[in-house]
């Protein structure tokens, strides 16, 4: 399933030129990404790929289309979430900031959650975090507790006793669920 935006340039060109070997034509690849309708479709998963590419003006360029995309991005939220896992900072900043203005609160699910905490990273740990306290809803309370009790990390399990007490005061089955890890 792609994406939809509008064409102003020719989509074969800007590919053309980010398949290139030559840094300066990705360069101007990047640029085209960037110009406002400049593709007519491209596939999530490329999105996510082009966000680890080695030129900083292709990332560039990536970040101003998905800023241009808007809702038309919500049904990829699944697939998107990998924008977060470049290696390059730039873009895992664009990211987070792309992630949390580009999707309202009850986009986010118990799994986009978790797997974004399972981060080795911990700017994208704290990200989560993050999003966790804004985006996480009290039905999702007691597995999302489960979750992050179950993880190897020390600060994401206290994440889930901060969780606890802010939204589980009485609540028998999160508190059984999280039993182990609190003995």
């Amino acid at each position: 399933c792609s994406i939809r935006c509008d064409i102003a340039a020719s989509p074969e060109r800007i590919w053309a030129l980010l398949r290139s070997r030559r840094p300066t034509a990705q360069e101007a690849g990047g640029l085209g990404l960037g110009a406002r309708g400049a593709l007519t479709h491209i596939e999530p998963e490329l999105l996510v790929a082009l966000s680890r590419h080695e030129v900083q003006r292709v990332r560039q360029g990536l970040f101003e289309l998905l800023e241009q995309l808007g809702p038309a991005l919500h049904p990829h939220l699944p697939t998107l979430v990998g924008l977060v896992d470049s290696r390059w900072p730039d873009a895992r900043e664009r990211a987070f900031r792309l992630l949390q203005g580009a999707f309202p609160a009850e986009t986010w699910t118990v799994e986009l959650l978790v797997g974004l905490a399972d981060s080795v990273r911990p700017d994208v740990q704290s990200f989560a975090i993050q999003l966790l306290y804004r985006s996480s809803s009290p039905e999702m309370g007691p597995e999302l507790m489960r979750r992050l009790g179950e993880h190897p990390s020390p600060r994401v399990h206290a994440v889930a006793i901060g969780y606890l007490e802010a939204h589980g005061r009485g609540d028998l089955v999160a508190l059984r669920a999280l039993r182990p890890f609190l003995e």
